[in-house]
């Protein structure tokens, strides 16, 4: 078999997000940029009163003519890479709300790339090809792109290998990054994801049996589903200044703000460790590695290794 035909049945793509350990400050931060997407979902207005659900609808005076009242639910979210399949993430709750006309806008070159969420799917997909956590607030879909596609997502997937490996929060002292688009601001004219950085205010805590921990800053509308990051460096571990190096990784994803009546505000975040347990749980099933045959079908190669 020539280098031309191997070509045809054996596909490698090199789809991880490599953040250089000797870059600091902005430049690794524009480096994580391009990991994330804005999601956006047209959805009739609803409107809640006395514990009943009504939707909005509008009317031309004295006529029975009328249309829903549409808004865009806007949020965050970012995309992951196994050995086995791209990975779309973000909150269970804007992941329930998708349609066919679901947008998502990732950036190339400092300008916004949309695509309907069908064109990085299967036609016809919507909410049912998201597999939702059962307690925490997180959802995964995989991404079964062409070729094209496939390669414009590029370099620009975090790897699974940078998931909290084990079900705990970062260290307080340490400082985490929030990259997302918070009030839709950042994927219009120009991509620019809107970072922000903070610390954790707790260690784990269980709240209607989801497991979550808390940042010092609340979180902003909008930033729901965007990754929260430890963009690695030294730190120190006691007053004797021993310092040592700590890996890049992602240590949850923002699920949003606990509020109470005096307007304290914390954002909760949910562990990214269940994203793992999401990956795994999906690629350990039968029935999802008969739907990779099939796509390595349609696409005409034998398979795919998206390289980490």
């Amino acid at each position: 078999m020539n280098t031309r035909s191997m070509a045809r049945t054996f596909w490698v793509l090199s789809m991880a997000l490599l953040l250089s350990p000797q870059m600091r400050g902005d430049t690794i931060l524009d480096q994580a940029s391009v990991c994330v997407f804005e999601i956006r979902t047209p959805v009739q207005e609803r409107y809640v009163r006395d514990g009943v659900v009504y939707e909005v609808w509008l009317g031309l005076p004295n006529t029975n003519v009328f249309q829903p009242k549409i808004q865009v639910e806007s949020g965050s979210g970012f995309f992951l890479v196994t050995t086995q399949m791209m990975y779309l993430v973000t909150a269970k709750h804007l992941a329930t709300n998708c349609t066919s006309n679901t947008e998502i806008i990732f950036g190339r070159n400092n300008r916004p790339i949309s695509k309907r969420i069908t064109d990085l799917t299967e036609p016809g997909s919507t909410n049912k090809m998201w597999l939702n956590h059962e307690q925490a607030d997180v959802a995964i879909m995989p991404i079964f792109p062409t070729m094209d596609t496939a390669k414009s997502l590029e370099g620009r997937c975090l790897s699974l290998k940078m998931m909290q490996q084990d079900l705990t929060g970062p260290r307080r002292e340490i400082p985490v990054t929030i990259i997302g688009f918070p009030l839709d601001i950042g994927a219009h004219g120009f991509f620019a994801p809107i970072c922000r950085e903070t610390k954790p205010a707790s260690g784990l805590v269980t709240i209607n049996q989801c497991n979550f921990f808390f940042l010092q800053d609340p979180s902003i509308e909008g930033y729901s589903g965007a990754p929260v990051l430890d963009l690695g460096g030294a730190y120190f571990l006691d007053v004797s200044l021993q310092g040592v190096q700590r890996p890049q990784k992602c240590v949850g994803v923002v699920s949003g703000t606990i509020s109470d009546r005096t307007g304290g505000k914390m954002c909760a975040v949910v562990p990214a460790y269940h994203v793992l347990e999401l990956v795994k749980k999906l690629e350990s099933d039968a029935l999802f590695q008969n739907l990779l045959k099939d796509y390595y079908a349609r696409i005409g190669v034998q398979g795919v290794v998206f390289e980490r």
